[in-house]
């Protein structure tokens, strides 16, 4: 049985033979992509301060396909997306869900081809 660790392997793997990939041979069609870029913060009253090793899921809200990334110790995720409307949550390095500083609905970004994305994922202790 896969456990989270082994997702966030494979997910963090995946995304990094993608990312080096380069070109393939099998069509010349080319692929639509936004980029978004998510800063992970902890909030509090007094403000915030970025968090590295966040684990954030984007979901596509019409087909539903979920997606892994990991910030790096700077508090920041770059992710490549088709075009589409997508939500947000985040979790510990360990796999637990973090307390959002928003409201689901709060959580839902628009993704356009060629499109640069910044969005903040912020969460309480």
């Amino acid at each position: 049985m896969l456990t989270f660790k082994h997702l966030l392997y494979i997910a963090s793997l995946s995304s990094a033979l993608l990312l080096f990939a380069g070109p393939t041979t099998s069509g010349p069609e080319d692929i639509k992509l936004g980029l978004i870029q998510f800063e992970t913060m902890t909030v509090t009253d007094m403000g915030g301060t970025h968090s590295p090793f966040v684990v954030v899921r984007v979901t596509d809200q019409s087909s539903k396909v979920q997606s892994f990334g990991l910030s790096n110790d700077a508090g920041y995720l770059g992710m490549p997306l088709p075009p589409g409307n997508y939500c947000y949550d985040a979790f510990s390095k360990t796999g637990q869900h973090l307390r959002m500083n928003r409201e689901p609905s709060e959580r839902c970004f628009s993704v356009k081809e060629g499109e640069f994305v910044n969005v903040g994922v912020g969460y309480r202790q």
